[in-house]
């Protein structure tokens, strides 16, 4: 399954902390932003076109040295919440 971000949502970094945040017509559908961790926002980054689900798992395994079990999990439960959130749209 292919999916994409939603471009309505950008990255912020403030202070120590990594931030999305709606912009345009959906700025304020979510109070304060959403916190999310280096490997979330290095997911992110690679969702701003297509690809498909298992690309980005290799993607995670070649950039921080897991197991296929460990990056598939991971990467499956941050799109699924994401997609929940209306943040990444399925293709």
């Amino acid at each position: 399954m292919a999916i994409i971000a939603d471009k309505s949502y950008v990255i912020r970094h403030i202070a120590d902390e990594i931030l999305i945040f709606p912009i345009g017509e959906k700025a304020g559908t979510i109070y304060g932003g959403i916190r999310i961790n280096e490997v979330a926002e290095f997911i992110w980054n690679n969702i701003q076109s297509q690809i498909e689900i298992k690309s980005i798992v290799s993607l995670v395994i070649k950039e921080y040295d897991v197991e296929y079990e460990r990056a598939m999990i991971d990467v499956e439960k941050f799109i699924d919440s994401f997609v929940k959130l209306g943040l990444i749209i399925e293709l």
